[in-house]
């Protein structure tokens, strides 16, 4: 019978041999230790949700009297951009927080855009241009009476800059080849795809399929490989409210499979919509009856007909 060993049991091994494994159990400890350290403060401490959504980081992102709504990861998972309408009327603004050292900083208004009403950020792949609506003049000046679009700020060592328009379009959801998914308000042909050639964006095109059958889908959220894109709609099998979370996939012919509702679990009679991914594509986040969810993006696997 093989015999079972503790630290306990070490009086007939010598001095060195002793040191050895008291020596070799601390380092595995130790490692195991740092392990659980280094990735806990990701997603501000949270355990990773299973297929159940959860609440996203309670009464410090999502607040309770606040709506919260469209968040987007730095690269590395260590600052957040997100939509805040404080109050749930107040016009909505884009917040922050960033991992210093370990501890996240308090959520606070971009300072980058302090003085203007904006929405929905989008990082790109590399992190370093910004996505997001606003109501701004052709020379970046907020105003009312100009026309809604998206813009870009540039990331330039620890600033952000470089004002741009893009399009008429909203909510940006980006590939990992630069093209992005956007929602078309000009013309209303629902979700399109502006592709990008490396160095410009070339002309979109409505997308085939699911995302805009029977009714256009909104708020697109693609995956970097294009292989799965999540939106919202309101369509007669959601569960009522505003909209719900829909999934379609891609087909060999470039279309999209029918769109299907992500279910009870994710939909409810309340509101669903402007999913996003984890830079790491492991999790869905989406807002949820005012405030910010997340769910392993797992959950989509069996609604996948191809």
């Amino acid at each position: 019978m093989r015999k079972k060993f503790s630290l306990f049991q070490m009086k007939g091994m010598s001095k060195k041999r002793t040191a050895i494994v008291l020596v070799n159990i601390l380092l595995v400890l130790v490692f195991f230790g740092c392990s659980k350290a280094e990735s806990k403060p990701l997603y501000y401490g949270q355990e990773p949700p299973g297929l159940i959504p959860e609440i996203f980081a309670p009464e410090v992102i999502s607040t309770i009297d606040d709506t919260q709504f469209a968040c987007t990861f730095s690269p590395d998972g260590k600052e957040i951009f997100y939509t805040m309408r404080a109050n749930r009327t107040e016009n909505p603004i884009i917040m922050t927080s960033k991992q210093i050292d370990g501890v996240w900083s308090k959520p606070v208004r971009f300072q980058a855009l302090n003085n203007v009403d904006a929405i929905e950020p989008h990082l790109s792949i590399d992190g370093k241009t910004l996505y997001f609506g606003a109501q701004l003049t052709s020379d970046g000046i907020a105003s009312n009476d100009a026309e809604f679009g998206i813009w870009t700020l540039s990331k330039i060592g620890e600033e952000w800059t470089n004002l741009t328009y893009v399009n008429d379009g909203m909510f940006v959801s980006a590939t990992a080849d630069g093209s992005i998914y956007m929602t078309d308000i000009v013309h209303q042909k629902g979700i399109v795809k502006v592709p990008f050639d490396g160095k410009n964006f070339l002309k979109s095109e409505r997308v085939k399929g699911g995302p805009n059958q029977p009714i256009n889908g909104i708020h697109p959220c693609i995956s970097r490989d294009e292989r799965f894109l999540i939106y919202d709609c309101d369509r007669t099998d959601g569960y009522g409210g505003e909209g719900d979370l829909y999934v379609s996939f891609k087909k060999t012919d470039g279309t999209w499979s029918e769109g299907v509702n992500l279910g009870p679990d994710v939909n409810s009679e309340g509101v669903e919509f402007a999913a996003s991914l984890s830079p790491d594509g492991k999790y869905i986040f989406f807002m949820k009856n005012y405030h910010i969810y997340w769910v392993d993006v797992k959950i989509i696997d069996q609604f996948n007909p191809l």
